[in-house]
């Protein structure tokens, strides 16, 4: 989690036609608080718009009941209530996702955390490979001084120049060095400059591998998690899509595409039903479903009636039952 001291309210909140029909229940205040505390927890987290005591385990009721001091009864019914009018989202697993956290969030504040997680973070990895490098701790934080790890983006560039810097110094030695000395010395600050190039160069290729198959994984456990048609593994073919599109949208904005989906085919309230596997999601409902509310006008059904679906289900081929 990171350091984040405060989050957006706008002043039309309470104009809001959802936080009108909220005020016209029972427990109005109560639910109006507990929907404000959700939003602050969301912004401690800082995981855009995820709540969570930690990556693996979500609060439960019992857990926000003791956090926001309300019974639990209290914040079920607001749990529920905020479900329903598509504030907020529970997927499986009871990890709780605030719909449209950009109108909520502080985005200097949670972009500057961030960064300065990051730039924590890898300054230790650094500091850690250059000990056991045989560097000694002031060693280490010499080099750390000369070398700007605050943009991943930049490190390239940065190897790029340590290594020309390292030619030239090359160079210079053949011209300029008086004696054997000097010329071992400077030689030696070389290699250490050249393997600490090398080492930035790993960790950046190894962070960036980790996080697109990181992503890829997400993707395909989310989807088999909705149930709706489940794949056994996770193909060459799969990873290629899924890669594909990870290229022009974000892993959240596919979970939620996918959350939509199966909101739609699920629902009476929608006549769309037909139901894909992965590839074909991806290649042809991914945005159909990427906004809900306009997947909901698309699909919803007319004349005030609702779809029987046992006549209108397709029925999906025993072979792609589990794929």
């Amino acid at each position: 989690m990171s350091d984040i001291t405060w989050i957006k309210l706008k002043t039309e909140m309470f104009s809001d036609d959802k936080i009108k029909l909220i005020e016209s229940m029972p427990e109005a205040d109560a639910i109006i608080v507990i929907w404000v505390k959700l939003l602050t927890q969301a912004g401690k987290t800082n995981a855009n718009g995820y709540i969570f005591l930690n990556q693996n385990e979500p609060l439960t009721d019992e857990m926000l009941s003791t956090i926001f001091n309300r019974p639990v009864n209290t914040v079920r019914l607001a749990l529920k209530i905020l479900s329903d009018f598509g504030m907020i989202v529970i997927d499986d697993k009871g990890f709780i996702l605030i719909e449209n956290w950009e109108k909520h969030q502080n985005i200097e504040g949670m972009n500057k955390a961030g960064e300065q997680s990051k730039l924590r973070m890898r300054k230790s990895r650094t500091r850690a490979k250059l000990l056991e490098e045989g560097y000694s701790p002031s060693e280490a934080e010499r080099i750390l001084a000369e070398v700007d790890l605050s943009s991943v983006t930049d490190v390239a560039q940065q190897l790029q120049h340590l290594l020309q810097n390292v030619q030239n110094e090359d160079e210079l030695i053949k011209v300029e060095e008086k004696d054997d000395e000097s010329r071992n010395k400077n030689r030696e600050n070389s290699l250490k400059t050249k393997a600490v190039a090398q080492q930035l160069r790993n960790v950046t290729l190894q962070n960036k591998n980790k996080n697109k198959n990181n992503n890829i994984y997400t993707v395909f456990d989310h989807w088999n998690s909705k149930e709706i048609i489940s794949h056994k593994n996770l193909t060459d073919k799969i990873k290629r899509k899924i890669n594909g599109c990870l290229k022009e949208h974000s892993a959240k904005e596919i979970l939620r595409s996918i959350d939509n989906y199966k909101l739609i085919i699920e629902s009476d309230e929608y006549y769309f039903d037909h139901k894909w596997i992965l590839k074909d999601f991806l290649q042809r409902g991914l945005e159909k479903f990427m906004n809900l509310e306009t997947a909901k006008n698309n699909y919803a059904v007319k004349n005030n009636g609702f779809k029987n679906r046992s006549n209108t289900v397709n029925p999906i081929p025993a072979s792609h039952q589990m794929l």
